[in-house]
């Protein structure tokens, strides 16, 4: 087993703390029918949400039992190496909290365009490693008191993006429909310097989409 899964398959992440992410996301996420959560954790999200199908993925098995205790279809599984489903087969795809933390994001997202329905919505977040108390933090050179991994293993980061970073891989594989950071006392006013997290609602695009795009 390597690093990566005895952290997060070590022992089960609680998410009841993410309040405010998750009620930015649930915001965000249209009744519909099939929906799948990448990183679902506990299935805190999940259970919320207004859907005909409910599917989950998660490194921890632990995780995947209590998912599945609330009625979610979960499977254990390493994002890393691509998802267990068919072509097309969701409405709708969330991740909430995660593509920060993988090696290769773009790799995901490819996988996460694959298994939405044209025209699905793609509905995520992230922390914003950009916000001005994490710079400022690591301009003192005082990066242990950032909120990114101040007490909080779970934050652990591999990839770092800034908002117009993120903009520019998002539309490589769906349009935009929102991206931006927020919650923050000044977040409307300059979004990637005063917002908490990356938060975005994408769309898949249908072939007549991509067509008039080529034209």
């Amino acid at each position: 087993m390597d690093s990566k899964n005895r952290h997060w398959g070590g022992k089960p992440v609680h998410t009841v703390s993410c309040d405010k992410r998750r009620d930015i996301i649930i915001s965000m996420i249209p009744p519909s029918g099939r929906i799948l959560d990448i990183a679902c954790g506990d299935g805190a999200t999940l259970s919320r949400i207004d859907a005909k199908e409910k599917h989950g993925v998660d490194i921890n098995a632990e995780n995947v039992r209590a998912a599945r205790k609330l009625g979610i279809t979960a499977v254990e599984r390493d994002v890393d190496h691509g998802l267990p489903y068919a072509d097309a087969y969701f409405d709708i795809v969330i991740t909430e909290g995660l593509i920060q933390h993988l090696y290769s994001p773009e790799s995901l997202l490819q996988e996460i365009e694959r298994v939405l329905k044209p025209g699905g919505l793609y509905i995520g977040s992230m922390t914003n490693n950009y916000h001005l108390w994490h710079r400022v933090m690591y301009l003192l050179g005082r990066p242990q008191d950032s909120f990114l991994f101040r007490n909080r293993a779970w934050q652990i980061t591999s990839s770092f993006f800034t908002l117009a970073g993120f903009r520019k891989i998002l539309s490589g594989q769906f349009e935009i429909l929102m991206c931006t950071a927020k919650p923050g006392r000044f977040s409307s006013l300059w979004p990637s310097l005063f917002g908490w997290d990356i938060v975005w609602k994408a769309r898949k695009p249908i072939p007549q989409d991509r067509e008039m795009q080529v034209q």
